[in-house]
């Protein structure tokens, strides 16, 4: 799609968002090496790096490391950010539209599950279905946090 719209010379700009978990995937760096090849600046990726997926923790599904580094070898432009920082996360977007000559990517740092007791760094909620306490909790700690904000 960045390549078509660099073609037919339109301004937009192609977003993808992709989880750490399916940085396994061979089909992704391929995409990944053709974008750094063809400087497609017109793409901002986002990770969010979670550091699980549906059947567990990355490190031990399929231990990808140094995240940064290897989308930097590929030719990106990485840009590490608080995935739970709004502010940040507009600052990386910003960021990321001035870069010129290859395609971004914003490494989203965040926590499955973020502020729910029962779910934060639990794989069983990545596709889990939440039953009628637990969505009454969740609701009830999500009214607690938004006290604070």
């Amino acid at each position: 799609m960045a390549l078509a719209l660099r073609l037919d010379k339109n301004p937009a700009h192609v977003y993808v968002v992709m989880g750490d978990g399916e940085q396994s995937e061979g089909q992704l760096w391929e995409a990944a090496m053709s974008a750094a090849n063809f400087k497609v600046d017109n793409l901002t990726a986002f990770i969010d790096w979670n550091k699980i997926q549906a059947t567990g923790p990355t490190r031990e599904v399929f231990s990808i490391p140094d995240l940064d580094r290897k989308w930097a070898a590929f030719g990106w432009e990485v840009i590490p950010c608080d995935g739970h920082d709004i502010g940040a996360i507009i600052a990386a977007i910003d960021k990321a539209r001035t870069v010129k000559g290859k395609p971004a990517l914003i490494l989203l740092d965040t926590i499955k599950g973020k502020d729910f007791s029962f779910a934060e760094g639990n794989a069983a909620y990545h596709n889990g279905i939440l039953d009628e306490a637990k969505f009454a909790q969740a609701k009830q700690e999500l009214a607690a946090l938004e006290e604070v904000i």
